[in-house]
């Protein structure tokens, strides 16, 4: 190193000392290449927030579909106690009804029954007063004739 070596060497401080190698094959430049870390980083980070996103997602409707169908069979047990309670109701409904004609039933036979003696009552009455009327007719023809 000579003395204007010394002064050139002050002079360069600082500079790029790097040299650019033109390539006509080289498809992959440095602007290509710069922050490329970050760049890998930062995907990196959304693929792992878009992974969890779709994986709370899963487990979101997994949960759905299990709440809809614990709500699907709770409403299903609902609607069949719902319906054996309605039918239960009308079957005590058809038990009562089926009580009530019984019973106008039995009172209709009872008043035909009350009314079939009273009549045969009456009847007999009406025969005997019909015959006992006879009777004292031919006696009274009887004495007419013998008389």
């Amino acid at each position: 190193m000579g003395s204007g070596g010394g002064n050139k060497g002050m002079m360069n401080f600082g500079k790029n000392k790097a040299k650019i190698f033109k390539d006509g094959n080289t498809k992959v430049t440095f602007r290509d290449v710069a922050g490329l870390d970050e760049e890998k980083a930062e995907l990196e980070t959304k693929l792992s927030d878009a992974e969890k996103a779709v994986e709370d997602a899963k487990t979101e409707s997994e949960k759905a579909v299990e709440d809809a169908k614990a709500e699907a069979e709770n409403s299903k047990a609902d609607v069949e106690k719902e319906a054996k309670q309605v039918s239960d109701e009308s079957i005590n409904l058809a038990k009562e009804q089926a009580a009530k004609e019984m019973e106008e039933l039995e009172n209709k036979c009872k008043t035909i029954e009350e009314n079939k003696d009273r009549e045969i009552e009456n009847l007999v009455s009406d025969l005997k007063d019909s015959a006992k009327s006879k009777m004292d007719e031919t006696v009274e023809l009887v004495k007419k004739a013998i008389g």
